[in-house]
């Protein structure tokens, strides 16, 4: 499978932590399961990732957002 941003062959489907930056402030997203492009570090998940993925960057900006 290619990367959808790059174009690069070979994707990994892992479980990884990943770093995630907000105004520059930085957390990390344990746990993160999906497709990873070892040319540029783009990641693809699925729709369940991706929701699960969402919420905790949406509550890292409302932290970030408050103080």
């Amino acid at each position: 499978m290619k990367c959808a941003v790059c174009g690069a062959d070979g994707l990994v489907h892992a479980t990884r932590d990943v770093e995630y930056t907000y105004k520059d402030r930085t957390t990390v997203i344990p746990s993160v399961t999906g497709d990873f492009c070892q040319a540029c570090g783009e990641v693809m998940l699925d729709l369940d990732e991706a929701e699960r993925f969402s919420a905790r960057t949406k509550a890292f900006h409302q932290q970030v957002d408050v103080g």
